[in-house]
């Protein structure tokens, strides 16, 4: 799909923010997607860079052919490094710093955003703008819907990142909400499926399991879906505080039934593929609360 908009285009500037397994059902493997993603360098104009992560080791051989790259990352090699990066404004925002010396600001949440907005950074310098003008282009980004927006909703703090989920983004999930759940009576994660991976299915469950098994473990953890079960399956045989719910489809009576766990002081992550819809938790959330108000309206007419 890539290369048809790329000839047509034919950009003066490409960037490449991560080589993930997205996708990795219908391309195999990792090399065939970042086979896939650089095409789009093999169309850039006479003159035109290349901002490619520096941290995908499957890119290396895909960008020597190309004339004028900028790289940027962790790793001690790229030409914009992430040297610093901390939660600011409650978890909502970050502060991350460039090669040591250049420091901006983002209200948006979790680490790997720090790391797109400096393939952003090298977008801005290559166009000429000067440091007051990116700096002030990453304080007007805003997230698109359900990529880790936070909301109150009858006491309980939701962060619904249910758009999409990949082995990738779902770890990028769960390591921003620590910082966005700070202070919350209790740490909830409701996990769902993680579709179009194949062959690697288990694999990347299971892998979830471990990272909350290593240090991210919440009070609650709740699963949908089949291949979500691996995970509640291990973190429930290896932890015995965590308290643990699983549900093999979500549907209106198990969205109510999950909204119905929660309680007041709770904070909550909705991460799924995009057909787990796991924000149907978030609307049944709501719908108790309109409920709870009617009922405490009619009550109030009655007396």
């Amino acid at each position: 799909e890539i290369e048809p908009l790329a000839r047509m285009l034919q950009p003066d500037i490409g960037v490449l923010t991560s080589i993930g397994r997205a996708h990795i059902e219908n391309l195999g493997s990792k090399e065939a997607i970042a086979r896939e993603k650089a095409t789009l360098f093999a169309y850039l104009r006479s003159g035109g860079v290349a901002i490619a992560t520096a941290d995908a080791p499957e890119l290396g051989e895909l960008l020597k052919p190309v004339a004028n790259v900028i790289t940027f990352g962790v790793s001690d090699h790229a030409d914009l490094r992430l040297t610093r990066v901390e939660s600011i404004e409650g978890g909502r925002g970050i502060r991350f710093e460039v090669n040591a010396r250049t420091e901006y600001e983002l209200p948006l949440a979790g680490r790997h955003n720090a790391l797109n907005a400096i393939g952003a950074v090298a977008v801005g310098r290559r166009l000429g703008l000067d440091e007051d003008a990116i700096r002030a282009g990453l304080l007007g980004a805003r997230s698109a819907d359900m990529r880790l927006q936070m909301a109150e909703v009858r006491g309980v703090r939701v962060v619904n990142d249910a758009y999409n989920a990949s082995p990738e983004s779902v770890r990028a999930a769960i390591e921003a909400f620590g910082p966005m759940a700070a202070g919350a009576e209790r740490r909830v994660m409701v996990l769902g499926d993680m579709l179009e991976l194949g062959e690697h299915a288990e694999r990347a469950h299971l892998e979830i399991a471990d990272l909350l098994l290593s240090g991210e473990v919440p009070d609650v953890l709740i699963t949908v879906g089949e291949h979500a079960l691996l995970i509640a399956d291990r973190v429930s045989q290896k932890d015995s505080s965590v308290e643990v719910a699983m549900y093999s489809r979500l549907d209106a009576g198990s969205a109510r039934s999950i909204a119905g766990r929660l309680r007041p002081g709770d904070a909550v992550l909705l991460k799924g593929s995009r057909r787990m819809a796991l924000e149907r938790i978030v609307e049944a959330l709501e719908r108790s609360e309109e409920d709870e108000a009617d009922q405490s309206s009619s009550i109030h007419r009655v007396a």
